[in-house]
């Protein structure tokens, strides 16, 4: 179907509505290595209820990644549950880069 039509709709959290992601968009992706080499400090944030990506892929990726970190969130997907625990997060990870 997305393929067929050239793009998907998809709501938007922070506009509420929909866009449109392109195909192309998919096709680029695949370009790219599924978990690249990572050399600066890395922190993910990862919402245990969010239905569209499971945690063994982050898990996969901070798996031997000293540099990596893993924050997991009681949030969903859009992580909007507690944007002070979001900020405080990446304010530490910031701070503890200087």
């Amino acid at each position: 179907m997305w393929r067929r039509d050239g793009s998907v709709a998809f709501r938007n959290h922070r506009t509420q509505g929909y866009a449109h992601l392109p195909y192309e968009f998919l096709e680029n992706a695949f370009g790219f290595e599924a978990f690249p080499d990572v050399t600066v400090p890395t922190l993910v944030l990862h919402p245990i209820r969010d239905p569209l990506f499971p945690a063994r892929l982050t898990e996969a990726f901070a798996a031997g990644r000293r540099n990596v970190g893993v924050e997991w969130l009681d949030a969903g997907h859009g992580m909007t549950e507690d944007p002070e625990q979001v900020w405080s997060s990446v304010e530490a990870l910031f701070r503890s880069t200087d």
